[in-house]
């Protein structure tokens, strides 16, 4: 894995325009959002940063568990 201090002065803007492209895409309502646009955005981001990739089962149970904290906050909120 690298941070922004191992890499070079075209890899940094590289990285900070595909950040500020996935900001821009992921403000926008979510029906008029490109996720294609955003998927390969963070697909680069992944690649230059030498980032680990998640296996289904992460995903899996990541998702999992924001459900879960979103169902504990739903039930907060309830008289």
């Amino acid at each position: 894995m690298r941070n922004k201090n191992d890499l070079t002065a075209d890899e940094i803007k590289l990285v900070d325009r595909l950040e500020a492209i996935i900001y821009y895409e992921s403000a926008k309502p979510y029906t008029d959002m490109d996720d294609g646009l955003i998927t390969e955005c963070v697909d680069w981001l992944y690649e230059i940063l030498e980032l680990p990739r998640l296996t289904q089962e992460q995903i899996d149970e990541n998702i999992k568990k924001i459900f879960c904290e979103a169902e504990k906050r739903k039930k907060n909120t309830e008289f």
